[in-house]
């Protein structure tokens, strides 16, 4: 399992394939973390973020306090040349997973 139960999620997807897969997931109820425990983007009305939407995301969401146990922040991308790093000071906060996809992916969606 990813993430500890009554651990909060958020989720960042590179591109448009990403997203629609992960919502997609998320509304057939087909994954093993509750929708209550995903954190939402309520700006935009989705279940994620963008990766350039990332920096403002952790500036947001670190302060925050999600119980016993740190921000999973899942990063659904395609390369590995763009790493989130979580500042210093917030080790304790967040923790990041790198789910990689292969490129040809996009040409699912």
């Amino acid at each position: 399992m990813l993430n500890a139960e009554g651990q909060y999620v958020l989720f960042v997807c590179e591109g448009v394939a990403e997203q629609y897969i992960l919502t997609t997931l998320i509304e057939r109820g087909e994954l093993t973390i509750p929708a209550d425990f995903i954190v939402p983007n309520q700006l935009r009305g989705t279940w994620y973020f963008t990766r350039k939407e990332s920096k403002q995301m952790l500036d947001r969401f670190l302060n925050m306090s999600y119980g016993e146990h740190p921000l999973l922040i899942v990063r659904i991308v395609d390369s590995d040349s763009d790493v989130l790093r979580v500042p210093r000071g917030y080790e304790h906060a967040a923790e990041v997973v790198n789910l990689r996809t292969h490129p040809e992916i996009e040409r699912l969606c």
